[in-house]
């Protein structure tokens, strides 16, 4: 009789979740992967002010080392490009020094990883592509004038007097670079997507 009496009153507790419970606990969820998904934006906007910070410093630096260490124009490049193989998702800069032994290279720098980098001009764009074809059109290898500071056009690069801006972006943020090829400037604009 207990046993029969006791399954009554836990089919009577036992009836489930109502409606308002449903919607607090989705309401819960929503406001849970709002948080962690501006969250994510937050850490993608980083990483690509991040790269686009430290490109605006190596090529500030690759300057003023043409400027007061190289013997001619040229003699100090920089390349940027995007890593191979495992590596594939990281952007490097290395800078390079034509000296009378032949040419030397530092080691390649991390500037970024999981982001996109795009230069050109208003009217095109071109994404940084991997070490071996910075040889050709699509590789961005700067290079100053030891004279006047001003960006020119390496024997191995696309012209730079053409290049006008440096884009990083990752997901929705996106940085600028602005070049001034004529003077050499590098000009640090804010998150394009205020």
């Amino acid at each position: 009789m207990r046993s029969a009496e006791s399954k009554k009153r836990r089919a009577k507790s036992n009836k489930g979740l109502s409606l308002i419970e449903l919607l607090v606990v989705i309401m819960l969820i929503s406001v849970i992967l709002g948080y962690v998904a501006y969250n994510v934006n937050v850490v993608n906007g980083y990483r690509a002010r991040k790269c686009k910070n430290i490109l605006a410093s190596q090529i500030a630096e690759l300057k003023v080392r043409t400027l007061s260490k190289a013997v001619k124009t040229g003699d100090v490049y920089m390349k940027v490009y995007k890593g191979k193989g495992s590596n594939a998702k990281n952007i490097y800069s290395q800078v390079f020094y034509k000296t009378t032994a032949g040419e030397e290279k530092e080691e390649p720098v991390l500037i970024g990883s999981r982001v996109g980098v795009f230069y050109g001009n208003s009217g095109s764009e071109k994404e940084i592509l991997d070490e071996e074809n910075t040889k050709g059109s699509n590789g961005l290898i700067i290079t100053y004038n030891r004279a006047n500071g001003s960006m020119v056009e390496s024997p191995t690069s696309t012209a730079l007097s053409t290049v006008t801006m440096i884009k990083v972006s990752a997901n929705e943020k996106v940085y600028k670079l602005e070049l001034v090829p004529a003077t050499g400037k590098v000009i640090n604009k804010t998150d394009l997507n205020q």
